[in-house]
Order: C-alpha cells, then sequence, then structure tokens
C-alpha cells in the first residue's frame, strides 16, 4: 500500500486525513508526534483555507477564484480547530514541532521525499487524530469539483508518472466525509481519472500504490454536536448516502503513503472493557491524546496526583514510561475486589504492570516528596465537582470545632491509627488546586518536563490571563487552545513546559516547594503575620480577576450564575 516517492526536485507536500471528532486537539497532537520524533511541520491549508504564499492559481470553470488566503498561522490554526475540514496540508521542516509565527522565521523545508516519506510513516503510529496521510496531488487548498481538480492535475503528470513507468499495480479508493458513498457512485466518480492515463493493471485487494480520493460534504447538525461526542454514546449515526443531486464541497485526491494505526488504541484502552474502573474514568481518546502531550517515552518517570481510577497512568505506560499515581483516598484506586488494587489489575490486563511504580494514599498538598527534579511529566484530571470534587485535609472554616486531641479506642488503640480512620477533609478551591499545580509542577518537574492537566471552566468567562503565570513554566498553546465544550460549561487541556532560568550569575536557578496556602485564607486566622505573605510564596498569590474556574462546583450546580471580575484578594 505504500509507495516511494516520484522525485526529489521539489518539496513534497502531504494530505493528512484527520478524525471529526474534538477537531481542536489535532494541532497539539501532531505537534507532541513531531517534538517526540524530531522534525518539523508546516501547516499549509486546510478546506477552504490556505496560509499566504502556500496556494496554486487554479481557476473556477467560471474564471473565479478557489479559496480563502489566511495572513497568519493563527488563523489558519483557528480554521483547523473549529474543524472547518478533516484534511490538512502540511510540509515536514527542520526543526521541532508544529511551526508558529512567534518560533522566528519559517524554518527550511525538507526536500528529501526517502526522510520525509518515513516521518510520515512514523507520525501514523503515535498521533491519535491521524487516520491516513498522502501524498498531496490536489491543488492547496482543495478543488471544489471534478473539473477543478483535473485542471491544476493536468499539467503535473511527473505526480504519478514514476508509478506508471513502473506498472506498479493500483487502485483508488473514495472516502466520503461526513455523506456515505455507495459502489455505483464509486465507480463512476473513478471514471473521472481516465485523464491519468493509467496502464497498468488495476488490483483491488493487494496494490502497489492507492490513490485516495476525498470528497468532502456539507456537515449535518448532529454532525457538529458530535464533534465533542465522549466515547460509548448509545446513539448510532447511519451517514445519508451521497446521491445524485448532492455535491460535495471540496475534493481532495493524493497518493496514500500510509493509513493511521495509533488511532486503534482507542477501542484498546475503551473503558467499558476494563477491569476497572469508575464513573470518573476518563475516555480512552481523551486519555491517549493528554499522554500524547506528555512525551511518554521509555524510562522517563510520569506522575498523576490525582489518579483515581488510573485512566491516564495506563495510556503513558503504554509509550513505555514509568508512572505512579496518588490520591486522597485509596479507595479510589483500590476498588472493592479483594485479589488487588483495582489499577494493577487493570495494568496487568494491559501488559504493563511492570510500568506501574506505586500508586500511594495522601493528600497533595502534604504530599511526601523530600526534593525536586524527580518527574519528566505530571499528568492530571483533577476532580472539579461534576461528578467527584476535590478534596485536602482539614475542617472547613466556621464548622463547628471538634476535639483535636487524639481518642483512643475500646481495643486500646488510637482512633487515628485505627484500619478504618479517615481523616477530616474539606473542599479544594479550584484556583487554589491549579495555583498549587502549576507551582508544584515547577519545582517536581525535571527542565523541559510538561504538565498537562484538565481545567474545568465557565466558557464564557475563560480568559487566556485565567492561567497562572509565573517564572519557570510557559504554556504551549495553538488557536484558541483545546477545550471540549458542554454547554455552559467546558474543560481546557493545559499543557505547560518548564524552562531553565539563569540568575545573575549565570547559574540555573533551584525552585522552592510550594507552600499550598490557599487564596482566599485569611493569615490571621492561620496563626501568621500579613509579613509572612511574601515570604511563604510568590506570585501567582493576588490575581487580576476571578478566573473562569473559580468555585467552579458550587456554580456548577446552580447552573452557572454571572459573575464579578472583582479581584480574589487584594493588596
Amino acid at each position: 500500500m505504500e509507495s516511494k516517492s516520484h522525485s526529489n526536485a521539489c518539496p513534497q507536500r502531504y494530505l493528512l486525513h484527520l478524525a471529526r471528532t474534538h477537531p481542536t486537539f489535532r494541532i497539539p497532537d501532531l505537534d507532541s508526534c513531531a517534538r517526540f520524533f524530531g522534525f518539523g511541520i508546516r501547516l499549509l491549508a486546510t478546506g477552504d483555507y490556505f496560509i499566504a504564499g502556500a496556494g496554486q492559481s487554479v481557476n473556477n470553470d467560471n474564471g473565479s477564484e478557489w479559496g480563502i488566503q489566511v495572513k497568519s498561522t493563527r488563523e489558519l490554526e483557528d480554521a483547523i480547530g473549529r474543524g472547518s475540514s478533516a484534511l490538512v496540508v502540511i510540509e515536514f521542516t527542520e526543526g521541532r514541532g508544529v511551526y508558529q509565527e512567534h518560533h522566528g522565521e519559517v524554518p527550511l523545508v525538507v526536500n528529501d521525499v526517502d526522510q520525509t516519506d518515513e516521518w510520515a510513516r512514523i507520525l501514523t503510529t503515535r498521533c491519535i487524530m491521524l487516520k491516513a496521510i498522502s501524498h498531496a496531488f490536489s491543488p492547496v487548498p482543495s478543488s471544489p469539483n471534478y473539473s477543478h481538480l483535473r485542471k491544476s492535475m493536468e499539467p503535473r503528470r511527473e505526480l504519478w508518472q514514476a508509478d506508471e513507468d513502473a506498472q506498479k499495480e493500483y487502485s483508488f479508493e473514495l472516502v466520503g466525509i461526513n455523506r456515505k458513498i455507495g459502489f455505483p457512485r464509486r465507480r463512476d466518480t473513478i471514471e473521472n481519472f481516465a485523464f491519468m492515463g493509467l496502464t497498468a493493471k488495476a488490483n483491488l485487494k493487494k496494490p502497489q500504490v492507492t490513490y485516495m480520493v476525498y470528497e468532502e460534504y456539507e456537515e449535518s447538525a448532529f454532525d457538529l454536536a458530535m464533534r465533542n461526542s465522549e466515547e460509548g454514546a448509545k446513539t448510532k449515526v447511519k451517514l445519508e448516502e451521497a446521491t445524485e443531486g448532492i455535491y460535495p464541497l471540496r475534493i481532495f485526491m493524493g497518493r496514500l503513503v500510509a493509513y493511521g494505526q495509533a488511532r486503534s488504541l482507542i477501542q484498546k484502552f475503551i473503558v467499558k472493557e476494563r477491569k476497572f474502573y469508575g464513573n470518573t474514568s476518563m475516555e480512552s481518546e481523551m486519555s491517549l491524546l493528554m499522554a500524547g502531550q506528555t512525551l511518554s517515552d521509555n524510562g522517563k518517570i510520569i506522575y498523576d496526583p490525582f489518579a483515581g481510577t488510573g485512566s491516564l497512568l495506563y495510556t503513558c505506560a503504554h509509550w513505555g514510561s514509568y508512572v505512579m499515581g496518588s490520591d486522597i483516598d485509596g479507595r479510589q484506586m483500590r476498588g472493592k475486589d479483594k485479589s488487588g488494587p483495582g489499577v494493577f489489575r487493570a495494568a496487568q490486563q494491559y501488559g504493563i504492570r511492570d510500568k506501574m511504580l506505586d500508586c500511594l494514599t495522601f493528600d497533595v498538598t502534604r504530599n511526601p516528596w523530600r526534593r525536586g527534579e524527580l518527574l519528566d511529566a505530571i499528568i492530571t484530571d483533577p476532580p472539579y465537582g461534576v461528578r467527584a470534587g476535590a478534596k485536602r485535609l482539614g475542617r472547613k472554616v466556621g464548622r463547628k470545632k471538634l476535639i483535636t486531641e487524639p481518642v483512643m479506642l475500646p481495643n486500646g488503640v488510637w482512633s487515628h491509627e485505627a484500619p478504618g480512620y479517615i481523616p477530616a477533609s474539606k473542599p479544594y478551591e479550584m484556583v487554589d488546586l491549579v495555583n498549587d499545580l502549576v507551582m508544584f509542577a515547577r519545582y517536581m518537574l525535571v527542565p523541559g518536563g510538561r504538565l498537562v492537566f484538565f481545567l474545568p471552566t465557565f466558557t464564557e468567562e475563560w480568559d487566556p490571563v485565567d492561567l497562572p503565570t509565573i517564572e519557570g513554566m510557559r504554556e504551549i498553546s495553538f488557536g484558541q487552545g483545546s477545550a471540549q465544550e458542554f454547554n455552559k460549561w467546558s474543560r481546557r487541556l493545559i499543557t505547560m513546559e518548564k524552562y531553565s532560568v539563569r540568575d545573575a550569575n549565570g547559574e540555573e536557578k533551584k525552585w522552592d516547594a510550594p507552600n499550598f496556602v490557599p487564596l482566599d485564607v485569611e493569615f490571621e486566622e492561620m496563626g501568621l503575620e500579613d509579613d509572612d505573605r511574601g515570604e511563604r510564596d510568590e506570585a501567582p498569590r493576588r490575581v487580576a480577576k476571578v478566573p473562569g474556574h473559580a468555585n467552579f462546583r458550587e456554580r456548577y450546580v446552580t447552573g452557572f450564575p454571572s459573575t464579578p471580575t472583582t479581584p480574589l484578594s487584594e493588596d
């Protein structure tokens, strides 16, 4: 099914067929894979949109130009994130990751097609959103009809001439996006490519080269609603068939390099077939996308401080990392089965038990870590109150004061040492949790390590400034960011990277462990002097506005009433 390149004369452009679900996660997935494998990607077009300088001048039958030119990579990222099309055109470049303007000069395009074909193949082994990758034959951004496609291809016979000269057995695969295409329609469509003059033998079962033809149709209202659907949705969609009188919005053509392989992992890690899971378990596709952001690899150590039933640990371990998790409530990780901890049983099912270092029970704000820079990545989906809320040790302010002295039970055991003892806990406000998590990551991660987590927020109030900004940690984002929308609220995938900071003497700064002091706690109640505030922790302990995730659980229960944008604390 794979084929070697036809020529090394010019840079090869590639056509990516991406999954329709979760479009805002497409570019981060591509970027993390490119960074992991050590090559660069430049986005050129998607659907009707193309970056300046990437388009090919092919007019419609009526003489009008085709396509919408955007002026910046940010605009193109937004178009890809909106799901304007399931097809994206790229070039492979020098450097690492997906190119953005703020990276500096446009990187050099790699002309060695044998090399870029190899990169294309290995991209399919890890990129969850990728369904297939092909050499792009159609013009950039695309073609509105077959007449336009033919006009663009006829002067460029070198695209397929090497295959014809070698008499490679071929097949055509017609893919309908948002529509089902029946066999008669497929046969008629293939006849549109008679102009290619192929004389080799057609072989539908084991072709040496496969020509991919994509017809992309307008999305239905249900398709739009399903973009952010979670796995296990019981409603099954029967796509309407593309019939006479229904025309595609755009057409793409290319030579197949490889089908996506990593997407099959979604079924492998599907929650409902797991030996141990709960109502807060992360769906498999999202677990895999998050694991990709950590750059998980052999020998790395990755930690989840709110592990729950371990969904994120399994997918990180799949890529070779050693993983460990902790939770304030060990029952979440153990389960009720007496045969052993549920997290370990599920790991055994996936063949990754040897990658599970351990699961620990403690409050992350009272953690046992005695030194920093131990971890290559931190990945977590902190509880935010939709199914369960985050907790930390302590008692709610204002609650009736209870005894604090140890109590001896009739059996001679101290109450706090009894097997079933559960210490008092109180809600962990989301603003505090997010601030603490970023500070904790800066302390625990090695330089270059990543923090990957979901941030719940009231959709209308989200602002990028809601994310804590501290020296030593920077966000990696594309377009409007990656988010799953749930009507009035959404959860945003945040990826941050630790970078090295040098002091005045040129030495790398070492960061202290965070003190986990809540933002809204009055220092007098803690028995501290006001001057202690600056010594105990640094910015971002004071915020300019109420973040969109403030008091999230309470607002979720009450239907998200509006909140003022006043500071949480003032000087």
